[in-house]
């Protein structure tokens, strides 16, 4: 789904949505906390236009690739600020305009309701931006037009804050201290997958089989309709599978197989120092996209988890 598709999503979603107040009062810039975890150039705005108030700042996927702010104005009015990649930013039945010195494409909409749906998207930099005003209407096209164009020319490179503590990584960071190897996790996603589940398997005991139980790390990925799924385990622990079905592929220097079965695809992996079970209800080249990009995390400064 591209920016301009996802934001008008989210226009007719908040459509009954009450007015909201003030954030909490922080130290910290929104939009410099999500500059030190997003996985693209974060822009933040000088100001708000007139009358509108932050409401919240957010980041989307796993790793954080779309950034949402949300303003509010007490007439009922919500401007909606959206970031990410700008591969798909595309508006085919925009007109063209311009946000400051970058050239922009400029619609308007109606939604059920009767409101009005404004947006403008362009490219800043290596910066995709989407803005969108919800409104009644009553300001003539052109001042709303210049409101977000105003506002788009306001947006400047956000300062790296530091990644708040307790973050969702944080789990994982403490998962990957207690394993006696590296664990591996993916460094891209599909869009709008985000990390559901961490678990830590202790090595001892048995399995249902009587089998001495391996140590692992677990981690599910899931959006609203597929999954994705890693467990890690030590070097040597898994054998790649081979016979029927098995086939051969290439992930980086890693040697690896797959296998399929009723729509689940398996990659088993041998990553010299680990041992990587992936598996999804996902495309192979999108399986195999996310096993490329597996990397071994760092649980302390200047090192990995081993």
């Amino acid at each position: 789904m591209g920016l301009v598709r996802l934001l008008a999503v989210l226009l007719l979603a908040s459509a009954a949505a009450s007015v909201a107040g003030a954030p909490p009062a922080s130290q910290e810039d929104p939009f410099s906390a999500a500059a030190a975890r997003a996985a693209f150039p974060v822009l933040a705005p000088a100001s708000a236009p007139p009358e509108f108030v932050l409401a919240g700042v957010e980041l989307i996927g796993n790793p954080p690739d779309t950034l949402l702010a949300t303003y509010h104005a007490p007439d009922g009015r919500s401007l909606f600020l959206m970031e990410g990649d700008p591969e798909g930013l595309a508006c085919p039945d925009c007109r063209e305009t311009v946000a400051g010195a970058w050239k922009a494409s400029y619609r308007a909409d109606r939604a059920e309701d009767g409101s009005r749906l404004l947006s403008l998207v362009f490219v800043a930099d290596a910066t995709g931006v989407s803005i969108g005003l919800r409104d009644d209407g009553t300001l003539p096209e052109s001042e709303a037009l210049r409101l977000l164009q105003d506002f788009g020319a306001s947006l400047r490179p956000a300062a790296r804050g530091e990644a708040p503590a307790g973050t969702a990584n944080e789990p994982l960071l403490e998962a990957a201290r207690k394993a006696s190897f590296p664990v591996y996790a993916p460094a891209w996603l599909p869009r709008y997958f985000t990390l559901k589940s961490i678990s830590y398997l202790p090595p001892g005991g048995s399995d249902e089989g009587g089998e001495s139980r391996d140590e692992q790390v677990a981690l599910v990925y899931e959006d609203s309709l597929k999954s994705i799924s890693l467990a890690i385990r030590g070097p040597g622990r898994v054998a790649l599978p081979s016979g029927q079905g098995a086939r051969k592929v290439a992930v980086g220097s890693w040697p690896a197989v797959l296998l399929e079965s009723e729509g689940r695809r398996l990659l088993v992996i041998s990553a010299g120092d680990a041992s990587i079970l992936l598996t999804g209800t996902v495309q192979e080249d999108t399986l195999l996209r996310v096993a490329r990009s597996l990397r071994p995390l760092r649980t302390e400064i200047g090192g990995t988890s081993r």
